[in-house]
């Protein structure tokens, strides 16, 4: 029911993200002027969290300068490599806990180097929550550990915070450290909001354009780029006004909304559940959960189960100090 809610605000309000008020900001109609930003705010967070947590990125345990090819494509290129050496179906791995999902994943590699990665709701891994299951490696000559190496990967997740997700990931990896390729990934949300994403990695540092199309077939334009242990990305939109959303390395982030005349309109403080507490240039406030559009309180009525209620005390108490329980 969150979604549908999500979903028919945005069909609504949708246009305001490409078109804002004409005339300048002090002739815009207040209400339409916050409007825009309050969309802007929610719906482009929303959109970059999917894809960082779909490429590995959202949760960077290292304060490097580098983010290399993300944990996700890191696990599983591990897992060809060890498949490589012993040349046999692997069983599948113990349920681990995928960070930038929340989810928890088994890991099952075939001789070849397809495989799939299984996501489940809870650590006996008895729920499934989605999977992203990947083709066999295609070495440089044919000749396995020549590189760049190439594989596809189709993905869908079920549950979770990124519940809706779907798409696919091209990705070619230039050598084995990690630290060099390229990766493509097309995503489409429970929103019907589409956005592909080009990202670049050499010596361990990202870069990324991205092209979004929301449901309403309003588009916008995103650049990424790592600062440090923050990435950084940049929106531009149609009618000349910005965004500027900086995610740390704990899945937390920030973002400053300005009109086309460069004035602030809204600014953004993200926890790394997603719940976004904004506040408007005419004083005002609230807090969104950008992943649903809702207010931040569950309102789905739902009584949490006793594995959920378990898996929220396990993980706040025996994960390391980044980790942080998301919402169910």
């Amino acid at each position: 029911m969150k979604r549908l809610y999500a979903l028919s605000a945005l069909v609504l309000l949708g246009p305001l993200l490409s078109a804002g008020c004409s005339g300048g900001h002090d002739s815009c109609c207040s209400s339409s002027s916050k409007a825009v930003a309050r969309q802007r705010a929610i719906v482009t967070m929303r959109i970059t969290r999917a894809t960082l947590a779909v490429a590995g990125f959202a949760r960077r345990q290292t304060r490097a300068a580098g983010v290399h090819m993300g944990s996700r494509i890191g696990t599983w290129m591990n897992a060809v490599r060890h498949i490589r050496s012993v040349s046999t179906l692997s069983a599948p791995t113990a349920p681990a806990l995928d960070e930038d999902t929340g989810l928890y994943y088994t890991l099952t590699v075939n001789p070849d180097g397809s495989g799939q990665q299984n996501l489940f709701v809870d650590s006996a891994a008895q729920s499934p929550a989605g999977a992203f299951t990947f083709t066999a490696t295609q070495w440089t000559g044919d000749q396995p550990g020549n590189y760049p190496a190439t594989f596809n990967t189709v993905y869908q997740i079920t549950a979770g915070n990124f519940a809706g997700e779907h798409g696919t990931i091209a990705i070619t990896s230039d050598d084995p450290t990690g630290d060099n390729g390229t990766m493509t990934i097309d995503l489409t949300d429970a929103q019907k909001e589409h956005c592909v994403s080009d990202f670049t990695i050499t010596n361990g540092v990202l870069k990324a354009k991205a092209h979004c199309t929301l449901a309403d077939n309003s588009s916008y334009d995103e650049i990424y780029n790592v600062i440090g242990d923050v990435i950084t990305c940049s929106t531009s939109y149609p009618d000349g006004g910005t965004q500027e959303i900086s995610v740390n390395s704990d899945g937390s982030a920030t973002e400053i909304i300005e009109n086309s005349d460069g004035q602030s309109e809204a600014t953004g403080t993200i926890d790394p559940e997603g719940n976004d507490t904004i506040e408007y240039d005419d004083g005002s406030s609230e807090t969104v959960d950008v992943d649903t559009g809702n207010d931040s309180g569950d309102d789905s009525g739902n009584t949490p189960t006793a594995e959920a209620v378990k898996r929220r005390t396990s993980r706040a108490t025996t994960l390391p100090r980044h980790v942080i329980p998301r919402k169910r």
